[in-house]
């Protein structure tokens, strides 16, 4: 304590803003509030240092009751600001528990010019069109990422009802947007990074309203769709979709003619990932099957790929079509469809399935994977992909798989066994997600 005191204070601050996890617990006192109350010396240097105040957290009373401090403090530098709603999003909130929250927004909505991050977690979709009025009509001058992210949506959400611009004043460097379709933005012709969801046409189709969304952005470097509500099958697109820029695609709904026909007629050479969660997957056979995708020249750069809770049999189809992939990312497969023999064609001899794989992914469920199975069928997979001159050399594991699997001393010595985490699996949407501070 006593060398800490001697220390000038801009060092001090620098070990400081070091402390601060990546992430942060909801009911955890942050470090900056924690060092600021150690002794006078501490305060005064932690105070008097913007850059460590300038991680917003609003997801508590105690956390608003701090929010001003924080905005004073942070001053003159940009802020990232992450509201987490989701625990008071009960449904039986006070009228007390409402205004304070519409304080917080309508403070931070003052502030606005310095925010350059604006993550927003809830509940219910109709929280969102509780507090958006302070966002309106102003300019976000700084904002460059906006998420608004609910759990739980209406069906069909807001089918006829009003479209809501926010940042009317501009928001000129915005370049990621995770937002509804049912709220718009003044511009979005600069963004690199669409996520949309919510998309319900109430009087056009859904692929022309698709259509127009993405070709006012022709910057994109990464389109991710959620959600998409409507219950035309036939609705498709025609003719080619140039996009090329894109590089990182994630398509997590069961519009399934919506997907394939969004795939024949997509051109994107330098698409490097791919995340599929789109069952039942058998409805992309007709897509698979496709001269140009079977041949593996569809996706010429492609690097990763993830199969959320996948559901096929035809494992040859998705690895002839996808050859080039060398990270498989494996979401969630349920145990009784984990076979990683007929995943990587061990018992085919006409020839090797995802020949290019070096790395494979897996994230289970809790406790999925407890029996000698899983590690048996790693051991298999190891000594064919030597035997075919395709060695696989990393495994990537959630930590309940990364227990089981590093306590063979046989595999760890053939294979690297670790978990997954954002320095050795680079994927996009995996780290975007990763990056969060809040521990959601």
């Amino acid at each position: 304590m006593t060398d800490s005191l001697s220390l000038p204070p801009e060092i001090l601050c620098t070990i400081f803003v070091e402390l601060q996890p990546k992430k942060r617990l909801r009911h955890q006192l942050p470090v900056e509030v924690v060092v600021s109350h150690v002794c006078k010396h501490w305060r005064g240097a932690a105070i008097g240092f913007p850059q460590l105040w300038s991680r917003i957290d609003v997801y508590s009373d105690k956390s608003q009751d701090r929010l001003a401090g924080y905005l004073e403090r942070s001053n003159p530098c940009l802020v990232d600001v992450n509201i987490d709603t989701y625990d008071f999003d009960n449904g039986s909130n006070s009228l007390d528990e409402v205004a304070s929250f519409a304080h917080a927004f309508e403070l931070i909505a003052k502030h606005i010019e310095r925010v350059k991050r604006l993550f927003w977690f809830t509940r219910y979709e109709n929280t969102i069109e509780q507090y958006r009025n302070p966002f309106m009509n102003v300019a976000a001058p700084q904002l460059e990422h906006l998420r608004i992210v609910a759990t739980k949506h209406i069906v069909p959400y807001k089918r006829s009802g009003p479209s809501y611009t926010i940042f009317n004043g501009g928001a000129p460097l915005l370049n990621l947007v995770d937002i509804g379709a049912t709220w718009t933005l003044p511009c979005i012709e600069h963004l690199t990074t669409l996520i949309l969801g919510d998309i319900c046409p109430p009087f056009d189709g859904l692929a022309s309203q698709f259509l127009r969304i993405i070709t006012s952005a022709p910057n994109l470097q990464n389109l991710a769709i959620h959600r998409t509500f409507g219950t035309a099958t036939t609705d498709i697109m025609t003719g080619p979709i140039s996009m090329p820029n894109l590089r990182s695609l994630k398509l997590a709904f069961q519009h399934t003619s919506l997907i394939v026909s969004f795939l024949f007629g997509l051109q994107a050479p330098l698409l490097e990932s791919l995340w599929l969660s789109c069952r039942p997957f058998m409805a992309l056979y007709p897509f698979l099957k496709h001269a140009q995708v079977a041949s593996g020249t569809k996706f010429p750069r492609l690097k990763y790929l993830t199969l959320q809770t996948y559901d096929f049999p035809e494992c040859s189809l998705f690895a002839r079509a996808f050859s080039t992939v060398r990270c498989l990312h494996l979401l969630y497969p349920r145990n009784s469809l984990l076979n990683l023999d007929e995943l990587f064609g061990m018992s085919s001899s006409q020839y090797v399935y995802w020949p290019s794989v070096d790395t494979l992914a897996i994230q289970s469920t809790h406790d999925a994977y407890t029996s000698n199975n899983f590690v048996n069928q790693l051991h298999g997979l190891i000594h064919y992909r030597r035997q075919v001159d395709k060695k696989i050399k990393n495994f990537l594991f959630d930590s309940d798989l990364f227990e089981i699997v590093s306590r063979d001393e046989n595999i760890c010595r053939n294979v690297t066994v670790e978990t997954l985490h954002g320095n050795n699996y680079d994927e996009y949407w995996w780290n975007l997600d990763a990056s969060q501070y809040l521990q959601l």
